[in-house]
């Protein structure tokens, strides 16, 4: 069996990577992305790059790999993660997981957050492990 053909025990993930002008982070972390390993866990693995109106050859990083690539009519992370979000939806997705494609998150961490899923719903990773200077971010920084 392929990696990309589903199983019935299999559960859908979705790697979900807004994107604008991110052609110097967009290989790396498709190059990173765990998707043998996912396979293994029981994950069929799709990846959805939503990209914001990008003019520095995303898309043209993005044709290299074996994605899902959208634009959105709207430009913004925030509207790109919404549009993805819809998207992933609509592909069936069991888990959605998303990442900067600026290299910001580790792919490989991916495999230790849906640990997670065995005991909660919505499974969020820090980056910075909790720590955090006080005056990094701004009370309007926060819900």
């Amino acid at each position: 069996m392929s990696v990309n053909q589903p199983a019935s025990s299999m559960k859908r993930l979705v790697v979900l990577l807004p994107v604008l002008n991110e052609v110097l982070g967009l290989e790396w972390v498709l190059e990173r992305l765990p998707i043998q390993e996912l396979y293994q866990q029981g994950f069929e693995t799709a990846v959805l790059v939503m990209d914001g109106h990008s003019t520095d050859g995303t898309s043209i990083v993005a044709e290299q790999f074996d994605v899902l690539f959208m634009e959105q009519d709207e430009t913004g992370k925030g509207m790109a993660i919404r549009h993805g979000f819809r998207e992933t939806l609509a592909m069936g997705a069991d888990v959605v997981v998303m990442l900067d494609a600026d290299g910001t998150y580790r792919p490989s961490e991916m495999l230790n957050l849906l640990k997670g899923l065995d005991h909660a719903d919505v499974v969020i990773g820090d980056r910075l492990n909790g720590r955090i200077s006080p005056d990094a971010m701004t009370r309007f920084n926060f819900v």
